[in-house]
């Protein structure tokens, strides 16, 4: 049987993945110098989820805000 790990028994969610991503990547690299691409990129998910849960990059800026 395999073993549980903190990440498998309460994964984070991928909403909550990419509000962190933009944090961290609007911060470091400014919110024009960011891509989508990136932002998915540093939430280990899809650009489609970021447009699923926010709608465009402006949308994940409103909700971080």
């Amino acid at each position: 049987m395999e073993s549980m790990t903190p990440e498998t028994a309460n994964p984070i969610p991928v909403r909550e993945r990419l509000l962190e991503a933009g944090k961290i990547l609007f911060s470091v690299h400014g919110f024009e110098n960011t891509s989508t691409a990136a932002v998915a990129r540093q939430a280990n998910t899809s650009e489609s989820q970021l447009i699923k849960h926010f709608g465009s990059k402006e949308g994940l800026l409103e909700a971080i805000f």
